[in-house]
């Protein structure tokens, strides 16, 4: 139940949701070019993990193709922004079906 409440908490307050996306994307996108590519996911996801996992270079690049939604390889803010909405709402519905 804390763990729902959180969840509306933060999905209602643009500012922390904003702030919150902003600030994981900056740590993913280690180069600082705005746009989160391949290799910046796998590391991350590998990070993550904290261990490999079997995760390979080839599963991130699917994974991109679902979340690159202008087809241009790279991650932008706003599609990032567009997962981490949908994560969150995902894991909302989740606690309440339970």
């Amino acid at each position: 139940m804390k763990i729902k409440r959180a969840l509306q908490i933060l999905m209602k307050d643009e500012t922390k949701l904003n702030n919150l996306v902003k600030e994981a994307f900056s740590a993913i996108d280690r180069d600082g070019s705005g746009e989160i590519d391949d290799i910046e996911l796998y590391e991350i996801l590998k990070h993550v993990s904290q261990e490999d996992g079997g995760l390979c270079l080839e599963d991130v690049k699917a994974a991109m193709s679902e979340l690159d939604t202008y087809n241009d390889g790279r991650i932008t803010l706003e599609e990032f922004r567009a997962m981490v909405i949908a994560a969150l709402n995902f894991l909302y519905q989740r606690e309440s079906s339970s």
